[in-house]
This record gives structure tokens, sequence and C-alpha cells, in this order.
């Protein structure tokens, strides 16, 4: 009889605490209230709206000029097609960018056709390979303050064109993160290169654009038949619509 009585007061005693401890649980709360918030996405490019380019089928050395019209002294070199005005292109961002692009071409003229690969090296036929390609680079001299007879836009143009010639040709392969084919049906492709957040000397964000992979080149290149039956004059070329898409990226 005197051990059933201890098993009766363990129960009462688990009972009381529970009583006791539930008012408590109950008093405490956690709201939790979400609403979506626009990651800063903040991208200067060099070259917008309306800019020249020159179909080069031998590839010379291409002058290329500063905000002021001065002429640098170095040119861009290897390319059968010439933007002009160089891209390129630095993130103020507070995450990093995957970029990708939209690419519609045009063709300007009545002889000139845009292939959709390499033209045989004996062909006649004034045609061309034309794709879009990107990629992320270190320091471009950035500067807030900076001296038209040295930049493109912000950046210094010597950089932005050292950059470029240090880039080896890439022959297209459609595989290739990086390219992107143009013809007359528009075409998109995300993630090419991945813009670095910015930060500043202290690791802090939105100053300056970060030196290790904070910047972007891009050109547009070309595989160009050199002496088609008809020869190439200045009313042939092609117009290219660059849209530039920007996402945040992400590690899964």
């Amino acid at each position: 009889m005197k051990k059933y009585s201890k098993k009766i007061a363990l129960i009462l005693v688990l009972a009381l605490t529970l009583a006791i401890a539930v008012p408590v649980l109950a008093a405490q709360q956690t709201i939790v209230t979400g609403a979506y918030e626009d990651p800063v996405i903040d991208v200067t490019i060099t070259a917008t709206g309306e800019v020249g380019a020159v179909i080069n089928p031998y590839a010379l050395p291409w002058a290329v000029e500063t905000d002021d019209g001065t002429e640098l002294a170095s040119k861009l070199k290897n390319s059968q097609v010439v933007v002009a005005k160089p891209l390129a292109a630095y993130s103020m961002s507070e995450v990093d960018l995957k970029v990708g692009a939209k690419v519609l071409g045009e063709v300007v003229g009545d002889e000139f056709r845009l292939a959709s690969e390499k033209p045989e090296s004996d062909s006649t036929m004034k045609s061309g390979l034309v794709y879009l390609e990107m990629k992320t680079v270190d320091d471009l001299g950035y500067s807030n303050t900076p001296d038209a007879s040295l930049c493109i836009g912000d950046l210094e143009g010597s950089k932005i064109v050292a950059a470029l010639n240090d880039w080896a040709r890439e022959p297209y392969m459609e595989s290739k993160a990086n390219q992107l084919l143009v013809g007359t049906r528009e075409v998109s492709k995300t993630g090419m290169c991945t813009l670095k957040a910015a930060v500043d000397a202290s690791g802090n964000k939105l100053t300056a654009p970060a030196t290790t992979g904070g910047y972007m080149v891009a050109r547009l290149s070309g595989d160009m038949v050199k002496a088609p039956t008809i020869p190439w004059k200045a009313t042939d070329g092609v117009k290219v619509t660059i849209t530039w898409i920007f996402e945040p990226a992400t590690t899964n």
C-alpha cells in the first residue's frame, strides 16, 4: 500500500508543474512581418544609346577616343568588328551580380549577310559572323572626378583598351557561357559573367567598385570574309541592339 501512494504523488506533481507552465508559454509571442525590398542594382556602362562600330575584315589596329575627343596612343587590336567607344562597366551594387544580355542584329545595306557560323577561309560571299562577348576584369581606374583627357565614362581609357587587347581572341562556340551569337532574331543569355559587389577600403559597401572583379569589358567579335566577290563598301554594315541584363547572384 505504501508503494502505490508514492506513484500517485509523482503523478500529481507532474500535473501541477504542467498546469503552472502553460500560462507562461502562452504569454510569449514572436510576430514576423515580411515585405519584399529591391536590392540596390547600380551598374554604369561606358557606352549607351547610339554607338558607332566598324567592320574591320583585316583586323587593323583601330584608334579610340576619350570623352573629350582625345585619341588614345594605344589602339584596339585583333578585332574584325570594332566598337568605336569600347564597352566597359563597373558595379556600385550592394550584391554580386550576374550579367547577361539580349541581342538583336539588323543588316545594313543590300549585300551583307549575318552568318550563323564562321565563314570558310575561301568564301567570297559578303558575310560575317558577329557575336557578343563579356568578361569580368579587375581595376579599370574608376574615378568620381574623371579627367576627360584620359577617361571613357568614369574609367581610364587606356586601361579599358589594355584589358580588351589582353583578352585573347576566342572563336565562337555555342557552348561558351560568355558568348552570344548576333542574328536577325532576338536571343538572350544570362550569367555570362559576374560583377562583384562594391566596397570601400574598410570593407563597407557602395563606395567604390571592387578592385577585384568589380569591372567588366564586353566586345562584339566577328569573323568577316576578307575578299568577297562584291568588294566591301561604306554602306555595308550591321546594327546590333544590346539590352543588358543584371540580376543578383545566388549561391544555390
